[in-house]
C-alpha cells in the first residue's frame, strides 16, 4: 500500500516541552456542577426537552430540533436539573442545562446499536448515530437524513480522517488505540464509509505514528477508495484550511468552510465516537482530553 509524504510551507514545531502527558487515562472526580450549552459547535441552539427540578440520566436527550441544523444533546451525568439558564458561552449568550450530578456512572444506551451494524440499512445507521449526538462531530457534523450538518451524505466527496500531533501536548495515539482501540477505530472508518458511500477517504497521520499508519494500510488494504498520508507534526495541521490543501493540493477560498467543498474532516477518537454509538450504543458523552504542562504533578488524559 502506498503512503504518500505531505506537509506545508511555514507553521511551527513544537518540540522537548516539559510535561508530556503519561499514556494512561486518569479518573477525574465527579463536578459539583455540570453545564451543558444547548448550542454545540456549528449547529443551532436546540430547546431544552428538560426543566428545573427534573432527574436526568446520563445519556438522556435534555435537548433536541429535528427541523434545524443541530443534534441531540445529552445529559453526560446522571443528576438533577438545577436551572435551565442563559450563560455566557465563548462570548455569547447561550440557554444551558445546569445539572448537580448524583455519584452514580451508568449510562443510558442508544436504541437500535448492533455488533451486527453491516446487516442494518443505512437509515437505522443514521438513527443510531443521530440519537447518539455524534452528528456534532468534526467541523460540520456527519450528514444523515436529519438536518446534522449543512450537507447531505450523498454531497461528500471526500472523507479525510487525521491524527496531526501538531499541538504542544496531544491525547497519545497509543493510548486510543491500544489493545481493542486499532479494531474499534477500523469498524468506525467502515461505518463513515458506509453512511458515505460516494466520498474518497484520507486517512492522514503525523510521521511519529508511521508505525500506526501502517498497520492500518495493511488491515484496508482491499480497499481502493483509501489514500493514506503521512504527516510532518507542524502547528497548524489540525486547522482544516490547512489541513484540506495539505491533502487535497486544493485551497478553501474565502469565506468557505471545507463542507462547502464536499470535504468532511474528524478525528481518531471522533471515529472511535461512532463506533461507540453504532456498536455500543453510548451516546456522546464524553471526550479525553489531555491534562500535561510543567504545571501538573499528574499528566494524562481525562
Amino acid at each position: 500500500m502506498k503512503i504518500l509524504r505531505r506537509s506545508f510551507s511555514g507553521g511551527y514545531r513544537f518540540a522537548r516541552f516539559e510535561g508530556q502527558p503519561a499514556d494512561d487515562v486518569m479518573t477525574a472526580e465527579m463536578p459539583a456542577r455540570v453545564i451543558l450549552p444547548l448550542q454545540q459547535g456549528f449547529g443551532r441552539e436546540v430547546p431544552a426537552l428538560v426543566k428545573r427540578g427534573d432527574v436526568v440520566k446520563a445519556g438522556q436527550i435534555i435537548g433536541r430540533d429535528d427541523e434545524t441544523i443541530s443534534s441531540p444533546l445529552h445529559a453526560s451525568v446522571n443528576g438533577t436539573v438545577e436551572a435551565v439558564k442563559s450563560f455566557n458561552y465563548f462570548g455569547k449568550k447561550v440557554r444551558a442545562v445546569f445539572i448537580t450530578p448524583d455519584e452514580t456512572t451508568e449510562w443510558q444506551a442508544v436504541e437500535g446499536a448492533s455488533a451486527n451494524w453491516p446487516e442494518l440499512p443505512v437509515e437505522k445507521l443514521e438513527n443510531v448515530l443521530y440519537l447518539s449526538g455524534v452528528t456534532a462531530l468534526g467541523s460540520s457534523g456527519i450528514p444523515t437524513r436529519y438536518k446534522s450538518s449543512i450537507i447531505a451524505p450523498s454531497e461528500v466527496q471526500h472523507l479525510i480522517i487525521h491524527y496531526t500531533e501538531s499541538d504542544v501536548f496531544n491525547v497519545p495515539l497509543s493510548l486510543l488505540l491500544k489493545e481493542e482501540g486499532l479494531q474499534h477505530f477500523l469498524e468506525g472508518v467502515k461505518i463513515l464509509q458506509t453512511l458515505l458511500s460516494g466520498a474518497k477517504t484520507h486517512i492522514a497521520m503525523s510521521s511519529r505514528q508511521a508505525e500506526w499508519l501502517f498497520e492500518i494500510a495493511d488491515s484496508l488494504h482491499d480497499q481502493e477508495a483509501v489514500s493514506f498520508y503521512t504527516l510532518k507534526p507542524k502547528y497548524p495541521q489540525h486547522r482544516d484550511e490547512v489541513l484540506v490543501s495539505t491533502i487535497l493540493r486544493e485551497k478553501i477560498p474565502f469565506s468557505y468552510i471545507p463542507a462547502n467543498l464536499g470535504v468532511l474532516t474528524f478525528t481518531v477518537q471522533d471515529v472511535l465516537r461512532v463506533y461507540d454509538a453504532v456498536v455500543q450504543g453510548k451516546p456522546f458523552i464524553d471526550t479525553l482530553m489531555t491534562l500535561a504542562g510543567p504545571g501538573f504533578t499528574q499528566r494524562g488524559s481525562v
